[in-house]
């Protein structure tokens, strides 16, 4: 397989692997942020906000871990992981736009109402 060929081939994994590692340290590092925004928002009950703002962290980053290994189960396990997490992350954005009260984080800018 030539060079050009294989860049495209594994480019999305990376890039993918890359945005999610981002967005788990962020929340990391913002932990107290991140869980205000969690209980905030009304998105999951109240009940288990907690446990919602480390299972994202975790997930977030077990996946890309997932993705950037040289072993082709685990990555084949990552995009099966990524799929319904995408899924889930549309299904926010939806709530943010329509149901919530406010826009919680830095999100506007790029999914603003109009």
């Amino acid at each position: 397989m030539n060079k050009l060929k294989r860049i495209i081939i594994h480019a999305p994994r990376y890039i993918l692997a890359f945005l999610l590692f981002y967005t788990a340290t962020k929340k990391f590092v913002n932990y107290a942020a991140h869980l205000a925004h969690i209980r905030d928002i009304g998105f999951v009950p109240a009940g288990i906000a907690d446990g919602a703002a480390i299972a994202s962290i975790t997930v977030e980053a077990g996946v890309a871990l997932l993705l950037v290994l040289n072993y082709r189960k685990a990555q084949v396990l990552g995009w099966c992981i990524l799929i319904p997490l995408m899924l889930a992350y549309s299904r926010y954005v939806y709530f943010v736009q329509n149901k919530a009260l406010f826009v919680p984080c830095s999100c506007e800018g790029i999914h603003g109402k109009n």
